[in-house]
């Protein structure tokens, strides 16, 4: 196996062996605390800037099928792991983790101290990093992941051309979907709650959004920072109002700046299966699937904003609601539409 070297931003190096595609690769590094699901959050894309660390320690014994898609394409930049398996045993698997990493391009390290790195990033913050097969010159290795930007990533995953998902025969309401990264996850569970659905490219102008006659707007989750987005926030606000607009991850970034609130980066992210959120509504506490790292400032939300939950872990705003607008924004996806 060939070495390869993760590059942390501060400077730190640590060692593993490569895997997967064979490029060097620079991404924010967080971590994601799921015990399986490695092939959904390869294939989200909310992690297309991201080097993710996977927690649980042994990876790829389950390999991938064409089900479990989380998108159509593979989104991560890199995978950092404890340990890869190179035995395949689940019946449904049409190919190995690494030969689906080497077909979409998705560069692995493993070997890698997980425990120490997630640590390391609940207490220093998401910072860069870069995996790479060379750790010589390590300066100038760190001014190449300085100077790597890229603005607007969710426009670059968005689709290029408006298309209906699986239709729900029954439905009777139709939802429109602006796509910032949007997974089948989420327009599965739009199907479930009765609505026929349509997704439409991320710079989609608010007439031609309007034109399509929808009962719902949705706005999606995806990657990147929603404090770039200026463009796409004035074309939300002349939806305000307008129709009912309900908006996920990165989504409900850009509704928030749209209404008026602040976004924040969050030191480590909210990325997993097993995030605790309290509904203030009902009191109750929840277990959600969460994969972001901004979140609203709760006291930039304009007043007659109601907050539905917060994280209780840190306290942060995970869920929205605007009587005004008939507008909400979630972190997560609530079991019920309840704008």
């Amino acid at each position: 196996m060939k070495k390869a070297y993760l590059v942390l931003e501060n400077g730190e190096v640590l060692e593993g062996n490569s895997f997967g595609a064979k490029k060097e690769v620079v991404g924010h590094v967080v971590f994601n605390t799921n015990m399986m699901g490695y092939q959904e959050v390869i294939t989200d894309p909310a992690y297309a800037d991201c080097l993710v660390v996977i927690t649980y320690p042994l990876i790829g014994a389950c390999g991938v099928n064409e089900n479990d898609h989380n998108s159509h394409i593979g989104a991560a930049r890199g995978l950092i792991i404890k340990e890869y398996s190179r035995t395949v045993s689940n019946w449904q698997a049409s190919m190995s983790l690494e030969d689906f990493m080497k077909k979409k391009g998705i560069v692995g390290i493993e070997g890698v101290d997980t425990r120490y790195l997630t640590r390391h990033v609940v207490n220093s913050g998401i910072q860069k990093g870069m995996i790479t097969n060379t750790k010589n010159n390590i300066k100038s290795l760190l001014k190449k992941m300085r100077q790597h930007k890229e603005d607007r990533l969710y426009k670059k995953v968005s689709c290029k051309k408006a298309y209906n998902w699986a239709a729900n025969k029954k439905a009777k309401k139709t939802a429109v979907v602006l796509d910032y990264g949007v997974t089948f996850n989420l327009l599965n569970w739009l199907s479930e709650q009765d609505f026929k659905v349509k997704v439409l490219p991320a710079d989609t102008i608010s007439d031609k959004i309007l034109k399509e006659k929808a009962d719902l707007i949705v706005l999606s989750n995806g990657p990147g920072s929603p404090l770039e987005a200026k463009k796409e926030v004035d074309n939300i606000s002349k939806l305000l109002g307008e129709k009912p607009i309900i908006a996920f991850g990165l989504g409900s970034c850009f509704l928030a700046i749209a209404l008026g609130a602040k976004v924040e980066a969050l030191k480590s992210g909210h990325y997993g299966f097993n995030k605790a959120i309290k509904d203030l509504r009902a009191n109750k506490v929840y277990i959600t699937q969460q994969d972001h790292r901004f979140a609203v400032n709760k006291d930039s939300l304009p007043k007659e904003t109601e907050l539905i939950s917060i994280n209780l872990h840190d306290d942060t705003l995970e869920a929205y609601s605007n009587k005004k607008f008939k507008a909400a924004g979630y972190c997560y996806l609530p079991t019920t539409i309840n704008i």
